[in-house]
């Protein structure tokens, strides 16, 4: 009430007066009002007051709204990560947002009122100039249409420009364009992430193909060397003789263990590793795991035993091949750093709700040198070799078991180490590996026995396609250790000439040969010679990666035998895909 007074005071003294205040109304509720007192003179002198009172409540609720509504945009706009900036209808910027002037370097004063154009785009993203008529954000002012730009130059304070992404979306209000709206990003770095992505592909793909051409190059002479030793080795040496063929047998094996390692970890870092889901019999993996490994157990008189968990079936299915490389890996390592007792290898199941949500469980334990609890994290490093005397002792690229973890990891597995020095390890990793059912164990019987002979030796024709003579021999020297005689050829062409006029039983057919490889020569026999009359041909090749054996396999070729070729593995092809000696019946 003191506050009317003071007011009507002044109004007394001949001064209008406009103020808002807060009355209650009859009905007892607080209202907001305005109130306008004008003096009334009459012959210079103050006969009354004439005063006007509004109701204001919604206008002021109204108001404030409005003012909270400002705040929280205004905040929203400052607190966002984007660029944000507007221009009214003649390109002149109206406001920006903390975000858009940090990015351009300016202080947001120093945009408003002015063309924005000229300052931070004025140029494309080639470098050449860009006129204003030409520029989308402009253009979106004069035609009013929505633009989105993903890659485009805006320009810093200081001289330096950036790779933005941005969208223009116009002002319009009541038909009419009144501006346009810019939201911008920062994708330099996304840009250089991208780009040194694409870089990294292409050097692991170039890596990838100079491993793959080196292999190949390798495994060629690495083919006369093993193959000859082998040879060498089935002769009559006196012992000296037969101890220098050892050493070099075996630094040959080692050689090409560690060129397998290296080619294996080129795959899994390129991510280039790929799996294949196929039945497979554990046990008899099992068995030649332990049999692989029995000549160097027997040196050292080591036993390897394994154990199956009786309920585990007898087919499976998961990537036999890497499955069987983890194994060899872990079961090696234990043969190398044991000298004394025993390597068991114990396989359990922990069966899922389906069939297909069972996993394997197995565990490589040995009674070797152990690890030690401080370099037990050392362990799956790339290239970690744990102690530089052990390393000199027992050799290695330290690659076995990182190859092993990966392996385990891209099958959806886990891996893991317990040791105690001096006394052993042991090495376990789970993989999915689904049961099956009897009619899928009668596939997978199929899939690994079909065409495999009763005895070991049929008269059969076989042809070698070879151009290479190191190569050449070896495989003429182990056919006829073998038992059985072999024409030869030096290229496709020759290979397809000799198939045409004879009747082989088996080839064997390099895959990269001159005037025309293997390849080529299988795609053309299968399109020239009837179905019947083409043998089995069989890939010999220094190409071990297994996506070469799916491209062998898809041209017509029936298995694949990897350089250095070694005589059991020979013998297997001979075996499996030679001609049976069941006796044939005559028709009726």
């Amino acid at each position: 009430m003191q506050y009317g007074k003071h007011y009507f005071e002044m109004v007394k003294q001949g001064e209008p007066q406009y103020y808002e205040t807060r009355i209650v109304n009859s009905s007892g509720r607080k209202i907001e009002v305005s109130v306008t007192n004008v003096p009334i003179i009459v012959d210079k002198e103050m006969v009354g007051v004439y005063g006007i009172v509004s109701d204001i409540t919604e206008r002021k609720e109204y108001t404030e709204r409005i003012q909270e509504l400002s705040k929280q945009h205004e905040l929203i706009l400052n607190t966002v990560t984007e660029g944000i900036f507007g221009l009214d209808a003649d390109g002149i910027t109206m406001f920006m947002n903390p975000a858009a002037a940090s990015m351009f370097g300016y202080e947001a004063k120093e945009f408003i009122g002015k063309n924005s154009h000229p300052i931070i785009h004025h140029t494309r993203a080639d470098g050449s100039h860009l006129p204003q008529e030409e520029c989308p954000i402009h253009m979106t002012v004069l035609d009013g249409q929505r633009r989105s730009i993903k890659e485009d130059v805006f320009w810093r304070k200081d001289g330096s420009s950036f790779l933005v992404q941005y969208q223009v979306t116009p002002i319009i209000e009541q038909g009419q364009i009144q501006g346009a709206v810019v939201v911008f990003n920062d994708v330099t770095g996304e840009r250089e992430i991208v780009r040194a992505k694409e870089t990294a592909e292409l050097a692991a793909q170039a890596k990838s193909e100079f491993l793959s051409m080196v292999s190949h190059e390798i495994r060629t002479p690495m083919n006369g060397i093993v193959g000859m030793t082998e040879l060498l080795i089935g002769t009559d040496l006196s012992e000296e003789q037969r101890e220098y063929a050892e050493i070099i047998r075996d630094s040959g094996d080692a050689l090409l263990n560690i060129l397998n390692d290296i080619l294996d970890f080129s795959k899994l870092e390129s991510g280039k590793m790929a799996l294949a889901y196929e039945p497979f019999a554990l046990r008899k993996m099992l068995e030649q795991v332990a049999e692989l490994f029995k000549p160097r157990a027997d040196e050292k008189h080591l036993e390897i035993r394994y154990r199956l968990n009786p309920s585990i079936p007898e087919f499976m299915v998961g990537d036999a091949i890497r499955i069987r490389q983890i194994l060899v890996n872990l079961v090696g390592n234990a043969l190398k750093f044991t000298d004394q007792g025993s390597i068991d290898v114990n396989v359990d199941i922990i069966k899922g709700r389906k069939p297909e949500d069972s996993v394997l469980d197995f565990a490589v334990q040995d009674t070797g040198i152990g690890i030690p609890a401080d370099k037990l994290d050392q362990l799956f490093q790339s290239f970690s070799q744990l102690h530089p005397v052990i390393n000199r002792k027992y050799g290695g690229t330290g690659l076995g078991l990182v190859i092993s973890k990966r392996l385990v990891e891209i099958m959806g597995g886990s891996i893991s180490v317990e040791s105690i020095e001096g006394e052993g390890s042991t090495f376990r990793f789970a993989v999915p590996a689904a049961s099956v059912d009897a009619s899928a164990e009668q596939t997978a019987s199929q899939f690994h026995h079909d065409r495999t002979r009763q005895s070991d030796k049929v008269a059969m024709r076989i042809l070698v396609a070879e151009d290479h003579p190191v190569n050449r021999k070896i495989l003429r020297e182990y056919l006829e250790k073998l038992g059985y005689q072999a024409d030869v050829c030096t290229n496709g062409v020759e290979a397809i000439d000799a198939i045409s006029q004879n009747a082989y039983d088996i080839v064997l057919m390099d895959i990269h040969m001159p005037v025309m490889d293997g390849l080529k020569a299988t795609d053309l026999l299968h399109r020239l010679i009837p179905q019947d009359r083409i043998p089995p041909i069989i890939a010999v090749t220094g190409n071990a990666k297994r996506e070469d054996k799916e491209a062998c396999l898809e041209i017509g070729m029936r298995d694949f035998i990897s350089k250095p070729v070694m005589l059991s593995e020979l013998k297997r092809v001979l075996q499996q895909w030679g001609p049976r000696d069941e006796p044939q019946l005559a028709p009726n």
